[in-house]
């Protein structure tokens, strides 16, 4: 459902600038790391709402000791309030997360849904962006994990002329 907030906003909101990221997490909705897209959907001086997916990883090894990661797909809309240079984000969103279980002798991948509130700080300087985050996940065995996160971002160009 968010994919598709996404690319209906992206196509409403094509005259106005807005900003779209590529960012890297170190702890935060992933786990150890992962990698972003973040795209501005709404902006009007200081509120805004972005929306934010990608993939990361948690467990490298498996319960054998092999590589076989656990592979994590979050996507969340944020609401931002702040200066130019200093904002706060808070959101929500979903994970879809596929890992190794043995099932009747064999390996297998299952997958689990999760939903996860993230409360961040953020700092904008040029074209760099940094953030602090607060993540709730809640787990579908009714489990709820709190865990912290670290982001650095680049912001992309919007046209050539830019």
């Amino acid at each position: 459902m968010l994919y598709f907030v996404f690319m209906i906003s992206s196509h409403v909101f094509a005259q106005e600038k807005l900003n779209r990221s590529i960012q890297l997490d170190l702890g935060g909705l992933g786990g150890y790391a992962g990698v972003f897209y973040e795209q501005n959907l709404i902006q009007k001086q200081h509120i805004g709402f972005n929306f934010r997916s990608g993939f990361s990883s948690y467990k490298l090894l498996d319960f054998e000791r092999k590589f076989n990661p656990i592979l994590i797909i979050p996507s969340t809309l944020l609401g931002v309030i702040g200066s130019k240079k200093y904002k706060f984000e808070y959101g929500f969103g979903t994970s879809l997360s596929f890992f190794p279980v043995i099932e009747n002798n064999k390996k297998i991948r299952e997958h689990q849904f999760s939903v996860h509130q993230i409360l961040s700080f953020r700092i904008d300087e040029n074209r760099f962006l940094y953030k602090f985050s607060f993540i709730v996940h809640h787990e579908e065995t009714k489990k709820i994990r709190p865990w912290f996160g670290f982001t650095v971002g680049y912001r992309l160009k919007n046209n050539i002329n830019e």
